[in-house]
This record gives C-alpha cells, structure tokens and sequence, in this order.
C-alpha cells in the first residue's frame, strides 16, 4: 500500500513540474522523479484519465487549499478586500 502511495505521490509530482515549466511530455526527467524506468506516456495517461473524469481538479483544488496559495479556489492570488 504504501509503495502505491508513494508512487500517485511521485505521478502528482511529475504532472506539477510539467504544468509549472511547460516543458513537452517526452522532456520530463523521469530519472528525478523515478527510482525505476517509468515512461513518459504513462505519466501523459494518468494525467489525461484524470482531466477527463474531473479527478485532476479535485487534486489541483485540494493542493491549492493545502497550501494555501489561493483563499477561494478560482479567485486570483494576492490581497484580499478587507472590509473597514
């Protein structure tokens, strides 16, 4: 179970260093993120699956919340209005 988890962890890892350098599918260092050989395409149709069916925003919801880098999810990043 645990190997499991670590391994969604890694696939999350790599979708997010995809999104956040906008480098091509083929490029992703996989040997970074990988102890074994794991192929790009699999990262690619985990990540397709996961956009189809609605499961990658949840994900992408859950970490912006997480880490608290958006006070409501959809809403630009930055200062919020204060009431006075």
């Amino acid at each position: 179970m645990k190997n499991k988890k670590v391994e969604q962890y890694q696939k999350v890892k790599t979708i997010l260093f995809r999104l956040k350098t906008g480098c091509q599918w083929r490029q992703l260092p996989m040997k970074q993120f990988f102890r074994i050989k794991y192929p790009w395409q699999i990262i690619y149709y985990h990540f397709q699956k996961s956009s189809k069916d609605g499961s990658w925003e949840r994900v992408w919801h859950h970490i912006l919340k997480k880490y608290n880098f958006a006070g409501n999810v959809g809403h630009p990043v930055g200062r919020q209005p204060q009431a006075s």
